[in-house]
Protein backbone atom coordinates (compact mmCIF):
# COMPACT_ATOMS: atom_id res chain seq x y z
CA UNK A 1 0.00 0.00 0.00
CA UNK A 2 1.07 3.57 -0.58
CA UNK A 3 0.64 6.60 0.76
CA UNK A 4 1.92 10.26 0.26
CA UNK A 5 3.16 11.69 2.91
CA UNK A 6 5.94 13.69 4.03
CA UNK A 7 7.98 10.50 4.59
CA UNK A 8 10.16 8.20 2.26
CA UNK A 9 10.55 4.89 4.15
CA UNK A 10 13.08 1.88 2.90
CA UNK A 11 13.25 -1.70 4.31
CA UNK A 12 16.25 -3.41 4.81
CA UNK A 13 15.99 -6.98 6.05
CA UNK A 14 19.17 -8.84 7.45
CA UNK A 15 18.66 -12.76 7.92
CA UNK A 16 22.27 -13.27 9.23
CA UNK A 17 21.28 -10.95 12.14
CA UNK A 18 17.62 -11.53 11.89
CA UNK A 19 16.45 -8.23 11.97
CA UNK A 20 14.52 -5.42 10.12
CA UNK A 21 15.78 -2.04 9.44
CA UNK A 22 13.50 1.08 8.82
CA UNK A 23 15.00 4.25 7.10
CA UNK A 24 13.05 7.03 7.41
CA UNK A 25 13.80 10.06 5.64
CA UNK A 26 12.22 13.43 5.45
CA UNK A 27 10.96 14.51 1.51
CA UNK A 28 13.29 17.60 0.28
CA UNK A 29 9.97 19.18 -0.16
CA UNK A 30 8.88 18.68 3.17
CA UNK A 31 11.96 19.83 4.79
CA UNK A 32 11.60 23.34 2.86
CA UNK A 33 8.63 24.26 4.55
CA UNK A 34 8.00 26.07 7.51
CA UNK A 35 7.62 24.95 10.56
CA UNK A 36 4.03 25.55 11.09
CA UNK A 37 3.26 23.75 7.78
CA UNK A 38 5.37 21.05 8.94
CA UNK A 39 3.33 20.24 11.49
CA UNK A 40 0.89 20.48 9.71
CA UNK A 41 1.05 18.30 6.87
CA UNK A 42 3.11 15.39 9.73
CA UNK A 43 -0.23 16.27 11.93
CA UNK A 44 -2.49 15.04 8.29
CA UNK A 45 -0.28 12.34 7.85
CA UNK A 46 -0.94 10.95 11.26
CA UNK A 47 -4.51 11.27 10.58
CA UNK A 48 -4.54 9.06 6.79
CA UNK A 49 -2.21 6.31 8.26
CA UNK A 50 -4.86 6.28 11.07
CA UNK A 51 -8.01 6.12 9.02
CA UNK A 52 -6.22 4.13 5.76
CA UNK A 53 -5.51 1.23 8.63
CA UNK A 54 -8.74 0.95 9.63
CA UNK A 55 -10.09 0.27 6.30
CA UNK A 56 -7.84 -2.94 6.40
CA UNK A 57 -9.70 -4.87 8.38
CA UNK A 58 -9.02 -8.36 6.15
CA UNK A 59 -5.04 -7.35 5.86
CA UNK A 60 -3.73 -7.32 9.06
CA UNK A 61 0.24 -7.46 8.28
CA UNK A 62 -0.68 -4.27 6.38
CA UNK A 63 -2.70 -2.71 9.38
CA UNK A 64 0.02 -3.27 11.39
CA UNK A 65 2.74 -1.86 9.40
CA UNK A 66 0.40 1.78 9.24
CA UNK A 67 0.12 1.63 12.55
CA UNK A 68 3.73 1.11 13.51
CA UNK A 69 4.42 4.06 11.47
CA UNK A 70 2.04 6.15 12.55
CA UNK A 71 3.27 5.38 16.24
CA UNK A 72 6.86 6.51 14.75
CA UNK A 73 5.41 9.54 13.54
CA UNK A 74 3.09 10.38 16.56
CA UNK A 75 6.84 10.06 18.42
CA UNK A 76 8.39 12.23 16.28
CA UNK A 77 5.67 15.05 16.11
CA UNK A 78 6.93 16.43 19.30
CA UNK A 79 10.26 16.78 18.28
CA UNK A 80 8.70 18.37 14.90
CA UNK A 81 6.96 20.89 16.72
CA UNK A 82 10.15 21.96 18.67
CA UNK A 83 11.97 22.26 15.47
CA UNK A 84 14.50 19.86 17.25
CA UNK A 85 15.03 17.32 13.92
CA UNK A 86 17.64 17.74 11.32
CA UNK A 87 15.51 16.95 8.98
CA UNK A 88 18.25 16.10 6.47
CA UNK A 89 19.41 13.11 8.79
CA UNK A 90 17.84 9.56 8.11
CA UNK A 91 16.54 7.93 11.36
CA UNK A 92 16.84 4.30 12.05
CA UNK A 93 14.93 2.20 13.47
CA UNK A 94 15.69 -1.70 14.05
CA UNK A 95 12.78 -4.11 14.48
CA UNK A 96 14.07 -7.92 15.72
CA UNK A 97 11.84 -10.61 14.05
CA UNK A 98 11.72 -13.91 15.98
CA UNK A 99 10.95 -16.81 13.78
CA UNK A 100 7.71 -17.34 11.65
CA UNK A 101 5.59 -15.10 14.02
CA UNK A 102 7.54 -11.23 13.84
CA UNK A 103 7.80 -10.14 17.13
CA UNK A 104 8.72 -5.94 16.59
CA UNK A 105 10.42 -4.73 19.21
CA UNK A 106 11.46 -1.02 18.15
CA UNK A 107 14.62 0.98 19.15
CA UNK A 108 16.09 4.02 17.78
CA UNK A 109 19.47 3.16 16.43
CA UNK A 110 20.21 6.77 14.82
CA UNK A 111 18.11 9.98 16.21
CA UNK A 112 19.35 13.55 16.10
CA UNK A 113 18.21 16.30 18.02
CA UNK A 114 19.93 19.89 17.44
Amino acid sequence: MKIDGPLTINILDDDVQNKRTLEINFKEDFQQLELSSRVSEMKKYIQSLFQNAQTLQDKQADKEGLLLIMQICEQLLPHLQQDELDLAETIDFEMGIAGSQPEISVSLANFNVN
